[in-house]
């Protein structure tokens, strides 16, 4: 397989918030000891009234933070993260996540080693109380449109991770969304 892309690859990291001043901290502390900083390091807070925005400028001055003047959902705030992102790719990372010290280097080094038509990349997600257990690997789509979690529930070390996924075109995505919104539509209708 070969490669476009760089030992210098960018990763941005984008964090949406909403009322989750605790984690954010956490979160937020974690990425201050990756042993490769994140040359950005973006939060868009949802409108949260629980003092998130005051915090990240108070004790994270670095951070850029981005607010929305009510909660638009989650998928509006990753896309303006991404907006605002100028890397050449963008890490988006939940707000009750913590990143192991060498998470950022380990994606800079597996997008360096990325096949050229490569778009995505997933981190393994452990449960924080059980960190030998797996949260996540990846989304598996199934073909009425729903997603279950790969690998989850089994212990880190005898989880053998994908190291290439599954690629959908752009056409097998709008059957998939078209066939779920039919499944919806239909529920919703009743017999």
């Amino acid at each position: 397989m070969s490669s476009s892309h760089s030992a210098t690859e960018t990763f941005p990291v984008v964090l949406v918030n909403w009322n989750a001043k605790d984690d954010l901290r956490r979160c937020l502390q974690s990425l201050e000891h990756q042993t490769r900083r994140p040359e950005q390091i973006i939060v868009i807070d949802n409108a949260s009234s629980d003092g998130s925005q005051r915090m990240v400028h108070e004790d994270f001055p670095d951070v850029i933070l981005d607010t929305f003047s009510e909660n638009r959902g989650f998928a509006a705030a990753c896309n303006r993260g991404i907006e605002l992102a100028t890397g050449s790719w963008v890490a988006m990372l939940n707000n009750d996540a913590v990143a192991h010290a060498e998470w950022c280097a380990a994606l800079v080094e597996a997008a360096a080693k990325a096949p050229s038509n490569c778009g995505m990349l997933q981190s393994m997600m452990l449960y924080l109380e059980r960190p030998d257990v797996v949260n996540s690997t990846g989304i598996n789509l199934l073909r009425h449109g729903d997603g279950v979690d790969r690998a989850e529930g089994q212990h880190r070390e005898r989880c053998d991770p994908p190291t290439e996924a599954d690629f959908l075109t752009d056409t097998d995505i709008e059957h998939i969304t078209q066939q779920r919104i039919d499944n919806l539509t239909a529920e919703h209708r009743g017999p």
